[in-house]
């Protein structure tokens, strides 16, 4: 389980609302009766009314995690997410909150942070600046209706000269400096699978450099069939880590690769973060960006798939 550290306060004075009255979106819609619409819009409207019926909260349909985003119209440093929880029924239902962010949508969700167990009335959660244009609130794992009545989304402008001091996501044309990390290194997985006695599709395969998408060239790697497999390698120290780059077998059971998420830890057994997620199934190849994450260990893991996990090289980008 990917735990966050979490501190509640209160808002920054020197960062802005980012969300007032951005266009909203949600996994689905509930309606009561014909006089109560408990969109999405209603969930940064800029009244935090706790009553459902007084129609300043928003409403999903029951779901399997369910979401509820906001398009910023813009990409800038994300830091603060403060959350109002409805309080005339339900109360118990907001748990297990997950906030993800993006850039670009459909894109890749980077977790920046969750809080298990019920929010109770109000929530504030912070983390480090992150950039993003889209912010996702989201009922990890659980099968329920999600109501909130009001999500402020607080952070400030990208400067404009962002790209002299930091990696190029927000546009600008620069030179990142990044190396490949993983070339080599130790590499794991969380179990072994052996066709016969000529195929040895393990760990260290999946970052040996060599790409040929074909299994039986033995240049992948290849898990038996696990929950959740994942995949790992150790950089032997601790980098700013920037992108994942994966390419995924072609030979056969290519749509195996799908949820993929990228986590990241300085120690291990330590705590792992996510830092870019891909819902769905990736393709031949993708390539997951963000914001640099000092770490030492990146998994490559299939979140919540019972299935065999391959794939043909994973490549680890980052700077010391």
């Amino acid at each position: 389980m990917i735990i966050v550290a979490l501190k509640t306060t209160q808002s920054n004075a020197a960062l802005v609302n980012l969300a007032l009255g951005k266009p909203a979106s949600q996994q689905s819609n509930f309606r009561f009766d014909n006089n109560n619409e408990w969109t999405a819009d209603k969930g940064n409207d800029g009244n935090a009314d706790t009553d459902m019926f007084n129609n300043h909260c928003f409403h999903t349909d029951d779901n399997t995690s369910p979401w509820w985003e906001v398009d910023l119209q813009d990409v800038y440093y994300i830091s603060q997410v403060n959350i109002t929880n409805r309080q005339d029924a339900g109360t118990e239902r907001a748990e297990s909150v997950e906030i993800s962010v993006a850039r670009q949508n459909p894109g890749n969700w980077q977790m920046v942070a969750y809080n298990e167990g019920q929010i109770g009335s109000f929530i504030s959660l912070t983390f480090a600046p992150v950039k993003a244009r889209y912010v996702r609130v989201t009922l990890r794992n659980k099968q329920t209706y999600l109501h909130l009545c009001e999500v402020e989304v607080f952070g400030e402008n990208v400067p404009a000269d962002d790209c002299a001091v930091n990696l190029c996501f927000n546009g600008g044309v620069c030179t990142n400096g990044t190396t490949i990390l993983s070339l080599g290194k130790p590499a794991s997985q969380s179990s072994k699978f052996k066709f016969d006695n000529n195929n040895e599709w393990t760990a260290d395969k999946g970052n040996d450099g060599n790409a040929d998408s074909d299994l039986f060239n033995n240049h992948c790697f290849h898990t038996d069939d696990n929950t959740s497999p994942w995949w790992e390698v150790d950089l032997q120290d601790i980098y700013d880590i920037t992108q994942v780059n994966i390419t995924n077998r072609q030979d056969a059971g290519t749509e195996r690769a799908q949820n993929i998420e990228i986590s990241i830890a300085k120690e291990n057994p330590g705590n792992w973060s996510m830092v870019a997620y891909k819902e769905g199934e990736m393709g031949p190849f993708m390539s997951l960006k963000f914001d640099p994450v000092q770490a030492r260990y990146v998994r490559v893991t299939l979140r919540n798939k019972q299935t065999q996990f391959h794939l043909c090289e994973v490549e680890v980008y980052g700077y010391k």
